[in-house]
């Protein structure tokens, strides 16, 4: 198994508005590609906290 990733809300946001530096946007290019796991607390923000880039994920 390779190497996973838990991503935090914040970056996922900044990541899908295109907010990360270059390096970054690259980088989580390959994160996003890899399956990466959401935490719970993660979950539960965008359930309680709508996110218009986020609904249709």
């Amino acid at each position: 198994m390779g190497t996973q990733y838990l991503i935090d809300s914040n970056v996922v946001i900044d990541y899908l508005s295109g907010k990360l530096i270059p390096n970054g946007m690259t980088f989580m290019n390959g994160v996003v590609n890899a399956v990466p796991k959401v935490s719970v607390i993660t979950k539960i923000e965008w359930a309680i906290i709508p996110c218009p880039l986020l609904t249709r994920y």
